[in-house]
Formats: C-alpha cells, sequence, structure tokens
C-alpha cells in the first residue's frame, strides 16, 4: 500500500485550499480494496519477454472503476532490474517500446478519465546499482569509478531513456517514477541526485528520502489491512540550500557535507532546491544559503531577485568561517 499527497506538499499554489491525499492499495491484482482506499496500483508486465496480454488486468481495472477508485498503473518495463542488455542496445529499447504503445492503444481510451498516472520505473534513486555497462557507455563516461560522476552519470542515462520511453505514452498520461531513497545516506549526495533538471518529463515520488525538498513522497505501511494514518500537512522548512547547476570541485563539495551536517546537528530543517529551478522553488524560503564560487550568471540573477523579494543569502564560505 502507498499514501500519496498528489497535490505540492508544500501547497505552493495558493489557489488549492486543501490536498488531495490518495491512498493506493499495492496488493495483489484482483482481491477486495478496502474502503480505506480511494485507489489502486495496477502493474502491468511490460518487460521485452512479455506477450502483453493484459486482458485479466483489465477486467479487474473495470471492477475497481466500478468501485469508484482511480488507477495508478505502472508499466513494469525491467529498467533497473531486469534488461538483459546495456540501455544503448537498439533493438532491446524498440522491443520494450512495444508495451508503451500496446498501452496507448489498448489501455489509455478505456481508461483515461480514471488513470492518476503512470509508473515507468520503480527502484533505487542509485540507478548505478543495476546499471549495466556496454561499450558506448564507457565510452562516453569520463569519470571515475563508485564516484558521484559515475552516480550521476547512470541516473542522466536511465532518465534520457525513461525520457524517449514517455514519449511513447498518450498525450495527458503522467509518467511517474517511484524512487526509492533509503540507500542514499548523505544527504548532500541526495539532493545532487535529486536535482530537478534530470527529472523535468516526470512525477517523482519518494521513499526514505533523508532531507526534505519540492517532490511527493510516498510511504509504504504493509498489508491491506493496515489502518492508515491520518495525512500530514508539514509546514515548508524555511532555509534552503541552493544546488548547483554545475560541475563542482571537491573543496566544495566538502563545504556543502559541512554545513549540512552542522544544520542536521542544530536540527535545523532545511530543503534542497535547485539553482536551475530556483525562482519557482524559494516559496516560503526566508534564508537561501549559496556557493558563491560556483553560482552561473542565471542563477546569480535569480539569487538577486530572492533578496530584492525580503529573502536572505548566506554564502557557505561565510558559514564555515564563522564555525
Amino acid at each position: 500500500m502507498m499514501n500519496f499527497d498528489f497535490l505540492d506538499p508544500f501547497n505552493q499554489d495558493e489557489s488549492f485550499n486543501t490536498h488531495t491525499f490518495i491512498s493506493i492499495f499495492d496488493g495483489e491484482a484482483g482481491g477486495e480494496v478496502s474502503q480505506a482506499f480511494n485507489a489502486v496500483a495496477i502493474s502491468l508486465n511490460g518487460k521485452i519477454s512479455s506477450d502483453l496480454n493484459w486482458q485479466m488486468l483489465l477486467e479487474y481495472a473495470h471492477r475497481c472503476v466500478r468501485k469508484g477508485l482511480k488507477i495508478l498503473w505502472e508499466i513494469d518495463l525491467g529498467i533497473g532490474s531486469a534488461l538483459p542488455l546495456p540501455l544503448s542496445d537498439e533493438g532491446q529499447y524498440l522491443g520494450i517500446a512495444l508495451a508503451l504503445d500496446h498501452f496507448a492503444e489498448a489501455v489509455w481510451p478505456q481508461f483515461q478519465e480514471h488513470t492518476l498516472g503512470v509508473v515507468l520505473y520503480r527502484g533505487s534513486l542509485d540507478f548505478s546499482a543495476h546499471f549495466i555497462w556496454g561499450d558506448k557507455e564507457r565510452a562516453n563516461f569520463t569519470g571515475t569509478a563508485r564516484s558521484y560522476e559515475e552516480k550521476s552519470f547512470c541516473r542522466n542515462a536511465t532518465l534520457e531513456y525513461l525520457t524517449l520511453l514517455a514519449n511513447r505514452l498518450p498525450e495527458g498520461a503522467l509518467p511517474c517514477l517511484l524512487l526509492d531513497a533509503s540507500s542514499i545516506q548523505e544527504p548532500f549526495l541526495l539532493m545532487q541526485l535529486l536535482a530537478q533538471d534530470a527529472y523535468a518529463r516526470f512525477c517523482r515520488a519518494l521513499w526514505s528520502p533523508a532531507v526534505s525538498s519540492n517532490h511527493f513522497t510516498y510511504q509504504v505501511y504493509g498489508s491491506l489491512n493496515t489502518t492508515l494514518p491520518e495525512p500530514s500537512q508539514p509546514s515548508p522548512p524555511s532555509v534552503g540550500i541552493c544546488i548547483p547547476s554545475s560541475q563542482i570541485s571537491i573543496g566544495t563539495t566538502d563545504l556543502f557535507k559541512r554545513v549540512i551536517q552542522q544544520m542536521s546537528t542544530q536540527q535545523i530543517p532545511f530543503r534542497a532546491i535547485s539553482e536551475t529551478h530556483l525562482n519557482t522553488e524559494w516559496h516560503k524560503v526566508d534564508k537561501l544559503i549559496i556557493d558563491s564560487e560556483s553560482l552561473t550568471p542565471q542563477g546569480a540573477r535569480m539569487v538577486r531577485g530572492f533578496c530584492a523579494a525580503g529573502g536572505v543569502v548566506v554564502t557557505l564560505q561565510n558559514i564555515c568561517e564563522e564555525t
């Protein structure tokens, strides 16, 4: 079972006065769904080895719709778990793409009005964990093994692949990613891997993130009979840390880690804000922490706008000098 808040958890759009809290049954298809849920997740086998025979699941979906339930489709493409070949293999891509084309033709026309979104990936936020390296991937990677550069490369390659697949979805279908962040214990690494630029095409939901950010979260509570907690509406942290859009040095990385550790020790809540989207993500942020050395000209202009709106800006360097 999953719980989603399908509106902005920090309510940035003031036109919404309440949140739409979605409790999604994520159990075995075919069973009875408790009244505690208002949606159901239905997983379709879209792996390259699948015959794409989804008829029984579509009959189940019709029963759910008649009960007033919304549907979160999950097309299991095997990405991050069961792909036999590297992402650069064209034949494999075309085989996987058949599942998206079949969904557009056989599923979407029947369930468009009842669909919340379409999950194309459910797995670790560390895309390098199950990444398959081929000759093209090795040729394109210029960093060092087991580094942030490797994790970033694998993330970008996987998301580019998923974006190509998402573009095959019918118009109006919301592509979603369910990202398990539990393996990323280093807060700054988590913030880097979640840089919004890479996820522009997707609605993201995170499980077990170590830091707050402007994205949805999902929680797994267990079985169908689990008592659901009341939806929470957290106040957004008033301190933001601006994550650079450009490559940063090891020294700057260490500064970020020191500041984050200091704030965690002092129990000061904060959230990560992408530099590229700074002016759309600083809602309810009073204090912004930046790295003055890696800030791009575009980022600098947005920081000046933040100051003009009454915000306070502090640099990493100044914080570290004070400690």
